[in-house]
C-alpha cells in the first residue's frame, strides 16, 4: 500500500514537470513569433522611410524676346514653350512665328529668346529648325529690353540701365564695339559678350 501510494506520488510529481516544462516552452516560441512580426514590420518602415522622392517637377526658365512680360518662370516639369509664352502674356504682333519652335519642351534653366521679324539666327552646332535652338539667338543692343540685356554674361541691373541710357542718348549703336561707350563696359567685358549681341 505504501508503495503504491509513493509511486502515485511520483507520477503527479512528473505530471507536474512535465506541464510546467511545456508552459515555460510555448511562451518562449509564442514571444518568438511577435518579435518577428515586430521585425517584419520594422523592415517594412525602414523602406518606406528611405524611399527616394527627390525627383524635382519643376524647372526654371527665362523667357524674354518679343514676349509681352518677359521674365523669369517656374513651370511644371513636361510643359512646352508655348505654355510658357502664355504665362507671360503672350507673343507680341512683331514675334516670328517661323523662327520658333513653340512645341520645345522647357529644360532647367534655358534661356528662350523670342525672335522678331526680321532677326538673324545664329544655329551653332545644330539646325535651327530641327532644333529649336532659340537659346543662341543674338541681343539686339539697340532694342533689347532690361531683362534681355540682364540675360548677357556679366551684364546685371546697373550695366543694363546705363546701356538703355547710353543708346536713348546717342540714338542707336551703330556697331556693336559702340557698347564699349558705356561706362563699365571694358575690353575684358566687351570680349565676353561680343560674340552674343548685335545692332540690328
Amino acid at each position: 500500500m505504501k508503495n503504491k501510494k509513493e509511486k502515485y506520488i511520483v507520477a503527479v510529481i512528473v505530471l507536474f514537470a512535465l506541464l510546467l516544462g511545456v508552459y515555460r516552452i510555448y511562451p518562449r516560441e509564442k514571444e518568438y513569433i511577435i518579435d518577428k512580426d515586430k521585425n517584419d514590420e520594422i523592415e517594412n518602415i525602414e523602406e518606406i522611410t528611405f524611399e527616394d522622392t527627390s525627383e524635382n517637377t519643376e524647372v526654371t526658365v527665362f523667357i524674354s524676346g518679343e514676349i509681352n512680360s518677359p521674365k523669369v518662370i517656374t513651370m511644371e516639369k513636361g510643359k512646352r514653350l508655348i505654355d510658357a509664352v502664355e504665362e507671360c502674356g503672350g507673343l507680341t504682333e512683331d514675334a516670328d512665328l517661323n523662327k520658333i519652335n513653340l512645341s520645345l519642351v522647357l529644360e532647367e534653366e534655358g534661356h528662350y529668346i523670342i525672335p522678331k521679324i526680321g532677326d538673324v539666327l545664329e544655329a551653332t552646332n545644330t539646325n535651327f529648325s530641327e532644333a529649336g535652338s532659340i537659346k543662341s539667338l543674338k541681343i539686339n543692343i539697340n532694342t533689347a529690353t532690361k531683362d534681355e540685356l540682364k540675360s548677357l554674361p556679366g551684364i546685371g541691373d546697373v550695366l543694363a540701365d546705363r546701356i538703355i541710357e547710353k543708346r536713348d542718348s546717342i540714338g542707336r549703336f551703330k556697331n556693336i564695339e559702340d557698347i564699349k561707350g558705356v561706362s563699365g563696359i571694358g575690353d575684358k567685358k566687351y570680349d565676353d559678350i561680343k560674340d552674343k549681341i548685335s545692332t540690328e
